[in-house]
């Protein structure tokens, strides 16, 4: 397990709370307001259907997603539905819309159409076919877009970016792990993270 990683995660939690709780006058010179982009390619050691399956079911968030407080669903199709989701990390509470669809076993995409701390907030899963010789893995494509409307918080994004990244990418294995079950694999290994963009 990528221990370095769950205590990065964990250090960013406390270090941002920290940092959020500064006055909106505070300014960090020298860092720009653009918008931050993750993208990772890892071997995973469940099926398609069955990350599908964490993913895509929005309404189990606030109990293993990091700082998710409350989601409400309203289904619209089969593939369709929206979603209130809010978030909280002191001074920040705040409840924003996404539109979701999803094409199961393969992709669960999540967009922000509503809310006016962020400008952007877009992910994109999706899962296709593990190695060969082990039915019960899956190569999962994770990609996240924010970007907050507020300087100051986007300034802050820009530091704590990759830990929050890490955090929430494990939060959804290990929810899978205690769902199904040890994995076929272990996909916290550092050779099952495929690729990496930031």
């Amino acid at each position: 397990m990528n221990f370095s990683c769950i205590s990065a995660g964990r250090r960013a939690i406390l270090s941002l709370n920290s940092l959020l709780m500064v006055s909106s006058r505070f300014f960090l010179p020298g860092l720009s307001s653009k918008q931050k982009k993750y993208s990772e390619q890892r071997l995973v050691g469940y099926t398609q259907e069955q990350m599908f399956d964490i993913v895509a079911n929005v309404a189990e968030y606030p109990q293993f997603v990091p700082w998710c407080r409350e989601v409400n669903v309203q289904v619209h199709s089969k593939n369709l539905f929206f979603a209130d989701i809010g978030i909280g990390f002191p001074p920040v509470q705040v409840t924003y819309r996404s539109k979701i669809t999803t094409v199961k076993p393969r992709i669960v995409k999540s967009i922000c159409v509503d809310n006016a701390l962020f400008h952007n907030l877009d992910t994109i899963w999706r899962f296709e076919k593990g190695v060969a010789n082990n039915h019960n893995s899956c190569i999962q494509f994770f990609t996240l877009v924010f970007e907050f409307r507020s300087a100051l918080y986007s300034n802050l994004a820009h530091i704590f970016f990759d830990q929050v990244v890490c955090t929430m990418v494990i939060a959804f294995l290990k929810r899978a792990e205690a769902k199904y079950g040890p994995p076929s694999l272990d996909h916290f290994k550092t050779g099952t993270v495929l690729s990496k963009i930031n």
